[in-house]
């Protein structure tokens, strides 16, 4: 019996051929998908690299914005503390001067200085206020009785002097007790430093000895207005 042998097509092989490149790849397939990667991970690092830049710029830009609103507070602090003080520093030689005036006269100018401290008390009730507020006293309630006490001072002394020659006994006693209190004021508010820079601003805004020396100075107020009450 006869053996031939079977060669394939050439569509066969053909057909083979295109297969076996498709499993395989090309040299040219191959060649684009290296491309492909080596393309890929710089440009996800340049992202990445961008997110970075604009996450740390936001923050940033989110920080100072931060930091500018407790320096303002910080000097509205400031401003308040410092109103404090210079109206114990001026009432003290106004109230002086008056324990020492002999005529009604040399006591009108006395008194004109004692009422151009309305401004400064009015500036400092907004310290006293915050200063109760970050004790847990609720601030409505300190500003009025701050401002009361001031109202019933104001009425107490609004007056004395009036009238030829020296004070009367009851007028020099209400004098002396207005006088000890503004020194007891003075030193109570001694113990902290106005500040001066944006980072004291800061500082005084988070809190500090400012809270409970403004709390001392409305209590000497308040202790004041009974005391010249009690003097009628």
């Amino acid at each position: 019996m006869e053996h031939r042998e079977t060669h394939p097509s050439k569509d066969t092989e053909g057909a083979m051929g295109t297969a076996m490149g498709t499993a395989m790849g090309t040299p040219e397939t191959k060649n684009t998908g290296a491309a492909r990667r080596s393309y890929t991970i710089p440009v996800m690092l340049v992202i990445m690299v961008i997110l970075g830049i604009i996450i740390v710029t936001l923050l940033t830009r989110l920080l100072v914005a931060e930091q500018r609103l407790v320096t303002h507070e910080g000097k509205r602090l400031a401003k308040g503390y410092a109103a404090c003080v210079s109206l114990g520093a001026q009432a003290v030689p106004a109230l002086e001067a008056l324990l020492s005036a002999e005529t009604a006269v040399d006591r009108l100018p006395v008194k004109a200085q004692l009422g151009a401290l309305k401004p400064l008390a009015d500036d400092c009730a907004e310290l006293v206020v915050e200063a109760a507020g970050r004790e847990g006293q609720d601030p409505p309630e300190a500003e009025a009785a701050f401002r009361e006490a001031l109202d019933r001072i104001a009425a107490k002394f609004g007056p004395v002097g009036n009238h030829e020659g020296p004070l009367t006994e009851s007028e020099r006693a209400m004098a002396e007790a207005a006088l000890e209190a503004a020194k007891a004021w003075s030193d109570a508010l001694r113990v902290y430093r106005v500040p001066e820079s944006d980072q004291n601003y800061r500082l005084m805004e988070g809190g500090g000895p400012w809270v409970d020396a403004a709390g001392q100075a409305a209590s000497l107020l308040q202790d004041l207005a009974g005391r010249l009450e009690a003097n009628t």
